[in-house]
């Protein structure tokens, strides 16, 4: 772990993230884990960029099913596609999509969000990770790989 120059711990970081329908990566984050569901979090994602036109864009998923969050952000064409706890976001944007979770409740901020706000359960607790590139049935399985890249994401413990 390392101690941003803003405070809080990092929890992961990477840059130049592409996905091709074929993978994922586990963060290792339990973001809403029994855990860490009272920790406060920051999750800064920039540079979110999907294919037009294709329904598989980009998105970091919590969970797909279940009573949970489900997919945080997603990066797609269509915005009727809608997801429970989906972050929805213009495709082919590339700027940045910022959550947060700060005394119990989340907010999200950024450009390119179609559908805010979100409803979240702050209560709801699971034991999956934050997974990028991929969505998660409740079991841990991955249920849909996704297109598209991320230029930077960082997901940092306040």
């Amino acid at each position: 772990m390392v101690s941003p120059s803003g405070g809080g711990t990092i929890a992961y970081e990477a840059s130049n993230l592409t996905f091709n329908k074929t993978g994922y990566i586990d963060t290792g984050v339990y973001l809403f884990s029994s855990e860490n569901i009272n920790r406060d979090f920051e999750l800064v994602c920039t540079g979110l960029y999907a294919p037009a036109y294709d329904s598989t864009g980009t998105f970091l998923c919590a969970k797909l099913d279940g009573p949970a969050y489900g997919f945080l952000v997603r990066v797609n064409n269509s915005t009727s596609n809608q997801y429970k706890g989906t972050i929805q976001c213009k495709v082919n944007y590339n700027n940045t999509v910022i959550v947060r979770r700060i005394n119990g409740v989340l907010s999200l901020e950024g450009d390119g969000i179609t559908n805010q706000p979100v409803s979240f359960n702050p209560n709801t607790v699971f034991d999956q990770p934050l997974v990028l590139g991929c969505a998660l049935q409740s079991n841990g399985s991955p249920y849909r790989y996704a297109q598209g890249s991320i230029a930077h994401i960082i997901v940092t413990w306040l």
